[in-house]
């Protein structure tokens, strides 16, 4: 049996290019690049960010970088996270965090975007073993919605 090497992007994009084409040869001019870096984001390993020890520095994939900092922002009350960015400079030195939220009503914005951004800058820290210093690296909160309390269940129900 001859093995072939194949992509399995390659695949990918050649059903989604045959199922373009069967509606319109136009409609697939216009999204094929659209659609190639989706599937290429999607199929993409994750950035690395550089870490340090005491032993020396590695690298911290930055969706696991994210899902600790998603972790520790879900223990902040009255804040909900609605996206989460990672910025590295070309060394994959981590350069900064864009943090977007919905807070909870009528509570204060400006105190649960700082409590989130204290959670961010903790779970980075733990992660990473780097200490965020504010004239190098940014942590941007956008506060992009307000939602309201759930009400409390009913333990009668």
């Amino acid at each position: 049996m001859a093995m072939t090497d194949h992509d399995p992007l390659d695949e990918i994009l050649a059903s989604a290019a045959r199922e373009l084409r069967q509606s319109s040869d136009a409609g697939w001019v216009r999204a094929k690049d659209g659609i190639a870096a989706r599937l290429l984001a999607a199929l993409r390993p994750s950035q690395p960010v550089l870490a340090t020890h005491g032993e020396g520095t590695f690298t911290v994939a930055s969706t696991v970088l994210v899902a600790k900092v998603d972790l520790a922002l879900a223990a902040v009350p009255r804040a909900r996270v609605l996206r989460i960015g990672v910025e590295t400079d070309d060394d994959q030195r981590l350069t900064g965090l864009a943090l977007a939220l919905s807070v909870q009503f009528p509570h204060p914005i400006t105190e649960q975007a700082e409590a989130a951004r204290e959670a961010a800058l903790t779970a980075v820290h733990e992660t990473t073993g780097i200490r965020l210093e504010p004239e190098r690296i940014s942590v941007d909160v956008m506060v992009a919605d307000v939602h309201l309390a759930l009400p409390e269940a009913d333990p009668t129900d």
